[in-house]
């Protein structure tokens, strides 16, 4: 599949492009499935800038070693050490070099002196010689792409499908001073009682269903979820951990990433590698672990986390899926049915006058909301009935209140806003304003007469639980997860404008906890 990067972001990863198509029991040879590519297609101007992949197909695209291999890192040279019946990357004094362009071509010469591929009894054995580089990638010949840099590291199956997944099953599986399984029953009765925020796309689900659990649903556990699910159950010095890495993922996951979050989360990463090693031994530190020591310098270098995940990809096999309505001649119809598509836009040019009118007289979908002052409001108005301190703020703003009507909803920055709902299962309630600070909202009014969206709100105070490695500074605006100390019962009055993101709100008896979202960029 290929995404334009050219294209806003919103666009690209709504329209993917199939680039080839493989039916088959297993993986298909890399070098008849990239070869088209080592010609310009179409003779475009086009270039391949990148490769997103996961670490089951990265070392076949690269034609390095797989994950479980003693050079299988794509971007150093570290050798791995036998631990535990597997393969294991533990940190050490020594960073290993990174890997470059030009040496993958010397080992890959060295491998086909005479640009013939060789057999397996021909294949030079030992990974010391070689590095790990076993196979000469298509994409070697592929114009300005780069073997090393050119290959993203994916948050989806990195962290989400990954790191999350791996930690969640040790908890609950492995023995240990951090087991929790006896408090499973606790865990999903709290689950069951959160209300997400709409950006979440789906419900936290009792841990019974944690094999099956989502790359959404443990992107949403890692950054938001788990750190007030498991206070009090997991032991203090494992959550504490845990929010480092969550704390780290937030700074390089936010819509705009600066060279400075780059570097604090930088240093978090690895802060969290060495002490998980220590906690969990170094039978943990498997392939992923060693791949977060790369994670910075990859944001670095291609930007945001969700700039470069496999969400979009994931999205458009969806729509593969439900291409196929039979088990026969499956990429027949996946084909035929793609071509249909592009033919319809080839074809909309020629469309005669008469279509035309006729296109034009069927019902038109019925408008779901009002587009005023830069966002869009839902829902059936109501009376705006205003309490004194309301009226307060509207004699001060030269509101008129007969002219005003109270909306549920307001959809701004591709975020959901609402009033509180104690029945919905939902809570759009509570917002990132743009000076970072948070309200809960209470009301949303318009005034008709000067067109401006108004939100009557409470100021929701925080304190910090991330505690820092030494010489780490971070504001408290930039945490990811805060615990709330109180919730004003003045209101303050903003306009819709100030509204930045989405927050994640949970209340327990242990205490209330609040985590903006960092994005909304992947939500689909």
């Amino acid at each position: 599949m290929i995404c334009i990067n050219e294209l806003p972001p919103e666009v690209r990863m709504k329209n993917i492009l199939l680039g080839g198509l493989w039916f088959g029991k297993c993986h298909p040879p890399m070098n008849l499935l990239l070869k088209p590519l080592r010609i310009n297609p179409l003779n475009m101007r086009a270039y391949i800038t990148g490769c997103c992949v996961d670490s089951g197909a990265r070392g076949l695209v690269q034609g390095v070693k797989s994950h479980g291999g003693y050079y299988a890192c794509n971007w150093c040279s570290i050798r791995g050490e036998y631990v535990g019946g597997a393969v294991k990357y533990p940190m050490s004094d020594n960073y290993p070099p990174k890997r470059t362009h030009d040496e993958i071509l010397q080992l890959v010469n060295r491998l086909f002196p005479d640009d013939e591929e060789l057999s397996d009894d021909e294949r030079p054995e030992g990974d010391e010689e070689y590095l790990g580089v076993q196979d000469a990638s298509p994409l070697i010949n592929v114009p300005f792409f780069d073997m090393v840099s050119g290959f993203f590291v994916d948050p989806m199956h990195l962290l989400h499908l990954g790191i999350t997944k791996t930690h969640l099953l040790k908890w609950l599986q492995e023995p240990g001073d951090f087991n929790i399984s006896e408090s499973k029953d606790e865990i999903d009765k709290r689950l069951a009682s959160l209300r997400p925020p709409l950006e979440f796309r789906r419900m936290p689900r009792e841990l019974m269903e944690k094999v099956r659990y989502k790359a959404r649903e443990l992107d949403n556990l890692l950054t938001c979820v788990i750190i007030p699910i498991l206070t009090g159950i997991l032991p203090q010095k494992y959550l504490k951990l845990w929010l480092i890495l969550a704390q780290a993922v937030y700074l390089l996951s936010q819509a705009v990433v600066t060279q400075s979050h780059v570097n604090t989360a930088d240093v978090l990463l690895k802060y969290f590698v060495c002490v998980s090693q220590q906690y969990y031994g170094e039978v943990c530190m498997v392939f992923n672990m060693h791949i977060l020591t790369h994670l910075a310098e990859h944001v670095a270098r291609w930007g945001p986390l969700w700039a470069t995940s496999a969400y979009c990809f994931e999205n458009f096999n969806g729509f593969l899926l439900k291409i196929i309505r039979s088990q026969n001649g499956i990429p027949n119809q996946v084909v035929r049915a793609l071509s249909w598509r592009q033919s319809l836009q080839t074809l909309e040019p020629h469309v005669s006058e008469k279509a035309r009118q006729y296109l034009r007289s069927l019902p038109k979908q019925r408008k779901t909301g009002t587009e005023v002052d830069g966002c869009l409001l839902l829902g059936n108005p109501s009376l705006f009935s205003p309490t004194d301190e309301e009226k307060w703020f509207c004699d001060r703003l030269r509101c008129n209140v007969d002219s005003c009507e109270e909306y549920p909803k307001l959809i701004r920055n591709r975020c959901v806003f609402s009033i509180p709902h104690r029945h919905s299962k939902n809570n759009n309630s509570v917002a990132q304003l743009n000076n970072n600070s948070i309200v809960q909202i209470r009301k949303i009014v318009y005034d008709r007469q000067q067109e401006k969206v108004f939100v009557f709100a409470s100021k929701v105070l925080t304190e910090a639980i991330l505690n820092l490695p030494p010489g780490v500074r971070l504001d408290l605006s930039d945490h990811c997860m805060r615990k709330v100390t109180h919730v004003e019962e003045e209101v303050c009055c903003l306009r819709s404008t100030d509204l930045k993101i989405i927050c994640f709100f949970c209340e327990f008896q242990h205490g209330n906890f609040v985590a903006p979202l960092a994005n909304v960029c992947n939500v689909f």
